[in-house]
């Protein structure tokens, strides 16, 4: 189905989206980050922010059409993450893709018990997606990993060969969205390779 529409380009999508009731958007993005982001008005960020269903940002064409092999999802037990997790262990049941699981923990305190607190969590957070994903039949590796989150993700995307990075996402907006440092947003900006946005919204 192709159809031409005019008005506000992020607005006419999402309308769109509504009235086809379609499961997935799929926008290009140039790869602005941070304020130029923001200010430049990025269709996929407005569109990413406010859509009922995944987003699907795509930086650069694929060598095949998303013949997806490897996906990395990232987790970090909030209630996003966790959808995040069952949108990737689905789409992997049903196109028999490998899931890497990743936690990233940042550094906080130097003091041995906050460490020790931090990985105690990461762990327990990874034993519970790699239970869902035992449950689902889907073949996966965890890891888990220090540093700084966004930069982390890409990294380790990279390193494992991933095809697309699936990210939950807490449904915020506009500066809001910036300043609490979405993850979602920091990684889909500076990514090279697809990266899916599963929504879950925050209740008012």
């Amino acid at each position: 189905m192709a159809l031409l529409k005019w008005g506000n380009v992020a607005e006419t999508i999402l309308q769109t989206v509504a009235e086809e009731q379609c499961d997935l958007i799929v926008l290009g993005s140039r790869g602005l980050s941070g304020f130029k982001r923001l200010m430049l008005g990025s269709i996929s960020n407005a569109v990413a922010d406010k859509a009922q269903c995944p987003v699907l940002v795509i930086k650069q064409p694929p060598p095949a059409p998303l013949h997806w092999r490897r996906v990395l999802v990232a987790t970090g037990g909030s209630p996003w993450s966790d959808a995040a997790v069952d949108h990737a262990l689905e789409l992997a049941r049903v196109q028999q893709l490998e899931v890497c699981l990743l936690y990233v923990e940042q550094r906080r305190s130097r003091r041995m018990d906050s460490l020790f607190s931090l990985t105690s969590d990461g762990k327990n957070v990874l034993a519970l997606a790699e239970a869902r994903a035992v449950a689902a039949g889907v073949p996966y590796e965890a890891r888990l990993a220090q540093g700084d989150v966004a930069t982390t993700i890409l990294a380790t995307a990279a390193e494992q060969q991933c095809d697309v990075i699936i990210l939950g996402s807490r449904g915020l907006t506009g500066f809001k969205r910036l300043m609490l440092g979405s993850t979602s947003n920091a990684v889909s900006a500076t990514a090279p390779l697809p990266v899916l946005i599963v929504k879950r919204f925050l209740l008012p």
